[in-house]
């Protein structure tokens, strides 16, 4: 961990920070920047090191500056692009800026404890992909193994990033992509025609099984149950709406909200009951306990009482709740990982529907109450989903 390494992440992160809140605010998505600041470090760095005689700039380094710049990208799942802008509707103010950095850090702060607690389960006993991570890592390896291909790969996101500026630019101001005709079937159901650069990209590295998984998700939700809903008149539209959107998606989240987490939370109950047949049936091969117990507990422990102390001073927000959120973030990360693990979507807005949907249900009349804890829960979970990405793409 040189200071280079180290500053190069912390300036590329703050970059690419606005990148995942845009794509937030877009999709609901946030994004793993690890490749991106792992090429453009290299780019820098390698020439620069050869031109004034400066120590190589090396896998290790490498690692430090995309973890670092990878985790500060992260910090929108924080809350950034829901909770907080949904407080600054619901009070007509924005948070002071040390009240937001301090907010920001403390639900940060306790996802990495959370990561680290999930990281037995999820990396070293898990057969979870983690895409990007897994990406990350190829792409570090051949970068020092051939330095020529690595320029070649800087070459290519270059390309990629003019490339789509240009695409954007054309598609906003020059001419319109050809969109469905408006009709039920298409432009009303929010199916049309929208090529993105930023979904085509995301598509190559999660996979096909990912993205047809994503593609039939969609089409039964958009194609099938919405016209259903909205022929028994379950839903009322008008057709001088643009599109049914909003009409529509609050009967289509719960359901793939339900999907997802009990899919999760199953998945990962029938790998702890696996885990322990097969402790008990090899007990020679069991894996030795992890060090560093007391750390991992004092770190959370002071994470956690970070965190409810200004739920507490900041929100007005009752201890009981306040200590509640803390194992609704374990239990909420555990199902994020799951999802990150096999698709690198971080799903960050449907992870605070679930947490507000409890706190709904344990403090009814309480919004303040009902927005902030859920952003406890859900920002802890994309963090530690982040981190698990990290763990995973760590050179060997």
């Amino acid at each position: 961990m040189t200071p280079r390494a180290l500053a190069t992440g912390l300036i590329l992160g703050a970059l690419l920070a606005p990148c995942n809140v845009y794509s937030g605010l877009k999709i609901g998505w946030s994004f793993n920047m690890s490749i991106t600041a792992l090429l453009l470090a290299f780019a820098f760095w390698v020439p620069l090191s050869r031109l004034f005689g400066l120590a190589p700039w090396g896998m290790l380094e490498s690692n430090i500056n995309q973890t670092t710049a990878s985790a500060a990208a992260a910090i929108t799942s924080s809350g950034l692009v829901a909770p907080i802008p949904a407080l600054a509707l619901m009070t007509g103010g924005n948070l002071p800026w040390p009240t937001l950095t301090a907010w920001v850090f403390a639900v940060s702060f306790l996802g990495v404890w959370v990561g680290w607690y999930l990281r037995p389960r999820m990396i070293v006993q898990s057969n979870l992909v983690f895409p990007a991570g897994m990406a990350t890592a190829e792409t570090m390896r051949d970068m020092f193994s051939h330095g020529r291909e690595a320029m070649k790969r800087v070459g290519v996101l270059m390309s990629s990033l003019t490339g789509a500026v240009l695409f954007n630019i054309i598609d906003d101001f020059v001419w319109q992509i050809p969109r469905f005709a408006p009709s039920l079937t298409a432009k009303k159901l929010t199916l049309a025609f929208d090529p993105s650069l930023l979904l085509l990209g995301f598509g190559s590295i999660i996979g096909l099984r990912a993205g047809l998984g994503l593609l039939l998700g969609a089409l039964l939700a958009w194609g099938v149950i919405a016209p259903e809903l909205i022929a028994r008149g379950v839903v009322e539209v008008s057709q001088a709406d643009e599109n049914w959107f909003q009409a529509l998606v609050g009967w289509l989240l719960w359901p793939g909200v339900t999907m997802m987490v009990t899919a999760s939370l199953t998945s990962f109950a029938a790998a702890l009951v696996a885990s322990a047949r097969h402790g008990r049936g090899d007990v020679k091969n069991a894996r030795p306990k992890e060090q560093g117990t007391v750390l991992r507990l004092g770190g959370f422990l002071l994470a956690a009482a970070i965190t409810v102390a200004l739920q507490i001073t900041l929100f007005g927000i009752h201890w009981t709740m306040a200590i509640i959120a803390i194992p609704l973030a374990f239990v909420l990360a555990t199902v994020a990982a799951r999802v990150v693990g096999e698709t690198s979507v971080a799903p960050i807005g449907a992870i605070g529907k679930v947490s507000q949907l409890s706190f709904g249900a344990m403090a009814p009349g309480q919004p303040i109450t009902n927005l902030m804890t859920a952003n406890v829960a859900g920002g802890a979970a994309g963090q530690s989903a982040d981190l698990l990405n990290d763990f995973r793409d760590r050179p060997t």
